[in-house]
């Protein structure tokens, strides 16, 4: 669980390593490297389907992670 009194690390993105696995392997690396989270960059716009925003809604919510 995030908490505010703590200081939070987190990725700028999804990590080089997830390759093609998407966010679901993305966020299984962020448990593996021990961070708090990843920012959820928007370089060209903002592009998400709904069914990602509830997938990433329902991970980071599961696994207490943080989306920035």
């Amino acid at each position: 669980m995030i908490k505010p009194d703590k200081l939070n690390f987190l990725t700028a993105g999804m990590p080089l390593s997830t390759g093609k696995g998407g966010y679901p392997r993305a966020f299984e690396i962020l448990k593996e490297m021990k961070l708090d989270g990843l920012e959820v960059e928007f370089v060209h716009g903002v592009r998400m389907s709904d069914e990602t925003r509830a997938l990433l809604k329902q991970i980071s919510s599961e696994q207490g992670r943080a989306l920035y």
